[in-house]
């Protein structure tokens, strides 16, 4: 029996976009779990990713992960740095 491949989100969505590019390598992930409220998890990037009103998540076919980092916002939200 083959079972079903299931991701979380991390709370990190750079890290979640990372995780839709796996499902989307794997032939049996189909669902991942998508916290609300969703604005809690939109930090960090130029643009938010969100589910659409049929509840699906669209991935840019971008470079990379296909998302930019804000980072305007990363050095606002900067607490420290290591060298």
């Amino acid at each position: 029996m083959r079972r079903a491949c299931e991701i979380g989100t991390s709370g990190n969505p750079a890290l979640d976009i990372a995780k839709l590019h796996v499902m989307l390598s794997v032939s049996n992930c189909s669902y991942s779990e998508w916290r609300l409220p969703a604005q809690a998890r939109q930090f960090g990037l130029t643009a938010d990713l969100k589910p659409n009103a049929q509840a699906r998540t669209r991935i840019s076919r971008g470079p990379g992960l296909g998302y930019e980092i804000d980072w305007r916002w990363v050095e606002k939200h900067r607490i420290g740095t290591m060298n």
